[in-house]
């Protein structure tokens, strides 16, 4: 083994040896899932990409049918029900309400009705 004597015959070394790595454990990887950790010329290599021209047409329309638009799910809208409700979940909302209703129960509608619009 030989030994690197200048900065760059060292960083070339190291940069040879991280790109064996990468390819050996690519390997290992599942590559759909795992792409994100993937060096970008092993993954442009992978999927046939020149990455000074991208994708051509063909390409992109077969990636499109393969893997499918680069979007994320969205959640279904919360109903607006629940939304109401959710609105009572808090321990000083709850408080106010047994309020309102003790004052209610005991004849004192004014308190009442000021905690109602509280």
């Amino acid at each position: 083994v030989r030994i690197p004597e200048t900065p760059s015959e060292h960083l070339e070394n190291s940069t040879r040896i991280k790109a064996e790595i990468l390819r050996a454990e690519t390997k290992k990887l599942n590559f759909v899932d795992d792409r994100a950790h993937i060096d970008l010329h092993l993954l442009a290599g992978e999927l046939k990409v020149d990455l000074g021209k991208g994708l051509s047409s063909e390409q992109a329309r077969n990636l499109l049918r393969e893997y499918g638009r680069n979007e994320l799910e969205s959640d279904p809208p919360t109903p607006i029900w629940k939304l109401f409700l959710d609105q009572f979940n808090d321990i000083l909302v709850l408080l106010l309400i047994a309020a309102c209703i003790i004052s209610m129960a005991l004849g004192q509608y004014a308190a009442g009705t000021t905690i109602v619009i509280i």
